[in-house]
């Protein structure tokens, strides 16, 4: 005899299984989907042999419970639970180890700034000599490598200017002597202008 679950249609074979005519409740080795089989109509059913040629089980009783779905192993809600526990704590520790850090130095560019120059030598001799100092304001040493000096007279004429080499590493707040000298400088010269980098 063959018997087909109502819910996921898996044709199973039965031999002989004993279906009395008023049914019987019968539960799916497949989806374990439980319904009452009933004999097909104008058939005889073998009631001598009670062997079960598939994995199709009935109940034992009509009044025993329909299966609901199993709950889940509790290990593995158990390893659910231990690695929700593992990313929050993680994730506090982090939090915690980020606000505990220092905040970093800001960083502070500031172009080297050149104090007020002060002229030195005899003019007699010929040799204009230009002293200044250079400051570095930044929060970080800065390499100083040439230096451009106008001569300005009256009514602020450049007279002459040119750039030399100068070779200087500034710390961070630091500051550096410089001298420059010019054999035969032009006269009337009344100040001086000075950039570096």
């Amino acid at each position: 005899m063959r018997v087909t679950c109502p819910s996921c249609e898996e044709v199973l074979d039965i031999a002989g299984f004993r279906i009395p005519p008023e049914g019987r409740l019968m539960a799916c080795p497949v989806c374990e989907h439980m319904w009452k089989a009933r004999p097909p109509e104008g058939q005889d059913v073998d009631l001598a042999s009670e062997h079960l040629e598939s994995s199709l089980v009935p109940p034992d009783e009509e009044s025993r419970p329909l299966p609901t779905k199993p709950a889940p192993p509790k290990k593995s809600r158990l390893l659910l639970i231990v690695g929700i526990a593992v990313v929050l704590v993680a994730g506090l520790g982090a939090g915690v180890a980020y606000y505990m850090m220092p905040e970093p130095e800001p960083v502070i560019d500031v172009p080297l700034k050149v104090g007020s120059p002060q002229f030195s030598g005899r003019v007699e001799d010929g040799i204009l000599t230009i002293s200044f100092q250079v400051e570095n304001g930044s929060s970080f040493a800065k390499p100083l490598s040439r230096a451009c000096i106008a001569l300005r007279g009256k009514d602020n004429i450049e007279l002459f200017g040119w750039c030399e080499r100068v070779s200087a590493e500034i710390p961070s707040g630091g500051s550096h002597k410089a001298e420059l000298r010019l054999a035969n400088p032009p006269s009337g010269v009344v100040a001086v202008a000075i950039n570096v980098n």
